[in-house]
């Protein structure tokens, strides 16, 4: 444990070589020092009644027990044979060896507000993100964190204790199936990562605000251009009656409306350089946020008629413009 695997196959490759690189060289000296710091007792090493006591046995047995991290059982393996000991390890030494030893001050150790069940379902609720949920349920049961750790374990425990009223519970209706939302997509209706977002939580009965409000914002946009989902609504779908604007004349049947629909999408996909953006983005002239902000700001002036661009949103509009008509 004195020095890595690397640095071990480093050394032993190396060593009958009689012509090494600078680099190499360099190298051989760092392990050299490693191994010659390990073999020489420091000016500053504690007496020889605080050497280390335990066994590479009782290590691995205590971690298998679950009493020690596997950074502590590196530690004191990684030490053992030293006939000395620092004044830095000294502290983390005896902590070791009182865990091991069933004399550990539980005052000090990390206690766990959550078990994994609850952790998995606040995921699954979309209370915790993947990443908290996979931290917690990793390092659940570890006695001892970084600080960085217990900040980030503490943070996901408030989360979890929050009051109910700050997550949409069992009040979540979904208006549109799969389905639906393929079709509002491939319309151009909403964005790839919109679409990927409804269908990856779709079912979900509880959702954060955040999550809320992107998933009405969805269905606003789908609903304001007429589209009716096709195939089986979720059981827990509520009817969705859909205004008739006062353009529309009540009469017309769904297919004069359908060429209505389909005059005004060709008219702005014209007017939006729909096709030359798409051999631009073939062409590898934008960049992804550039394709992800055209995507998205062009299915909104399909999907809400009079919608207007911001004066930023427009300064992006003709920057990008200028690219697909080969201005830029």
């Amino acid at each position: 444990g004195w020095i890595s695997d690397w640095e071990f196959r480093f050394y032993s490759d190396t060593l009958r070589k009689r012509n090494t690189s600078e680099r190499q060289q360099v190298t051989r000296e760092k392990i050299n020092d490693k191994i010659l710091s390990r073999m020489t007792r420091p000016s500053e090493a504690e007496e020889e009644e605080n050497q280390w006591s335990l066994t590479a046995e009782d290590i691995e047995e205590a971690r298998e027990e679950g009493q020690l991290s596997e950074w502590e059982e590196q530690f004191y393996l990684g030490n053992l044979g030293r006939g000395f000991v620092t004044a830095k390890q000294l502290p983390i030494k005896k902590r070791i060896e009182a865990k091991v030893n069933g004399e550990c001050d539980e005052t000090d150790s990390v206690t766990w507000a959550c078990d994994e069940q609850s952790i998995v379902s606040a995921k699954f609720s979309g209370l915790l993100s993947e990443r908290d949920a996979a931290f917690y349920v990793e390092k659940r049961g570890a006695q001892h964190l970084s600080e960085k750790q217990l900040a980030w374990k503490e943070s996901i425990e408030r989360k979890m204790a929050q009051p109910k009223n700050e997550v949409v519970e069992n009040k979540v209706v979904w208006k549109f199936d799969s389905q639906a939302i393929s079709e509002a997509r491939a319309s151009g209706l909403i964005t790839e990562r919109d679409a990927s977002f409804y269908k990856e939580k779709l079912g979900w009965r509880s959702l954060s605000l955040k999550q809320c409000a992107w998933k009405d914002n969805i269905e606003k946009l789908v609903l304001s251009s007429h589209v009716v989902p096709s195939g089986p609504v979720p059981s827990n779908a509520l009817p969705v009656t859909i205004p008739t604007p006062s353009a529309v004349i009540p009469s017309l049947v769904q297919e004069q409306k359908d060429k209505i629909a389909s005059k005004r999408r060709a008219a702005l996909e014209k007017n939006w350089h729909i096709q030359e953006f798409h051999v631009a983005r073939q062409g590898g002239k934008l960049n992804s946020w550039e394709i992800s902000f055209y995507e998205d700001v062009f299915s909104k002036a399909c999907a809400i008629q009079g919608f207007q661009l911001s004066e930023k949103q427009l300064l992006h509009r003709q920057k990008i413009e200028r690219k697909i008509l080969g201005g830029a």
